[in-house]
């Protein structure tokens, strides 16, 4: 094991704790987001549920089903001028 090995470990944990690449790059001390993408091993399984949740609400959204829970606006209080 050489400690350059650690640092693509370091990489592939930091990219699976799903920390966003801007956030590994700048652990690992790189320049640029291309070299980082060297380092960093890439899950499939987040993306996969990525992918799941996305095409969930297309298929409700096509389908009529309500998405989301629309609430009432409150009113802001209204000030007294002196």
């Amino acid at each position: 094991m050489r400690l350059h090995d650690l640092r693509h470990t370091v990489g592939t944990y930091a990219g699976q704790t799903g920390a966003n690449a801007f956030l590994v790059r700048d652990k690992l001390g790189h320049k640029t987001l291309a070299m980082t993408g060297r380092y960093v091993s890439q899950d499939a399984g987040p993306l996969r549920e990525l992918n799941d949740r996305v095409e969930q609400r297309i298929a409700s959204a096509l389908a009529g089903e309500a998405t989301a829970e629309v609430l009432p606006l409150r009113q802001p209080a209204r000030q007294k001028w002196s």
